[in-house]
């Protein structure tokens, strides 16, 4: 039994889905690990030339000890790990935003504008007019049928009953 072309065809779109979802993560982590390592790089310079410089450490006053705090913190933590945090960070359902974030962005251009909320509330009340057409029919062909089906049956049974009573006329 082989697959059929629809099985094919899904599966060609799952497997390319998830292809192109892996590249971009790679590729999103290629840019934060660079960022990550430029701001280590910065902080080792910070942690290693400002803050075992007297003089400096001197002119920085109480800035200092935050300074030197935070670069020596910053670079005990790997860039690489700063990247992975932020790739999971910046993974999305909907992709590279948010999905409340686009859903926002929608209500924002059809409230935003006075021409698609009267387009919207005209497809609305369009739409509901057609479901109740629709269901209307269905309701009153349904009603028609029934009564065509009575009508049938009580002809029916009168040109029974009448071929009956000709038939006993005739024996008698």
């Amino acid at each position: 039994m082989g697959l059929s072309p629809i099985h094919i065809l899904s599966l060609f779109c799952v497997f390319a889905w998830i292809l192109f979802f892996s590249v971009h993560r790679l590729l999103m982590f290629a840019q934060f690990h660079r960022e990550e390592i430029k701001l280590w790089e910065n902080d080792f310079f910070v942690a290693m030339n400002i803050c075992n410089n007297n003089t400096l450490k001197a002119n920085l006053g109480a800035q200092y000890q935050n300074i030197c705090e935070e670069a020596e913190v910053n670079v005990n933590v790997r860039p690489f790990l700063r990247a992975i945090r932020k790739v999971i960070q910046n993974t999305y359902l909907c992709g590279d935003a948010s999905c409340l974030h686009i859903f926002e962005d929608v209500l924002d251009i059809l409230s935003g504008t006075v021409v698609w909320t009267l387009l919207s509330v005209i497809l609305t009340l369009f739409l509901v007019i057609l479901l109740f057409l629709c269901f209307g029919r269905k309701g009153s062909s349904s009603r028609k049928t029934s009564y065509d089906i009575e009508s049938t049956r009580v002809l029916m049974n009168d040109e029974y009953r009448w071929d009956a009573q000709q038939k006993k006329q005739k024996t008698l």
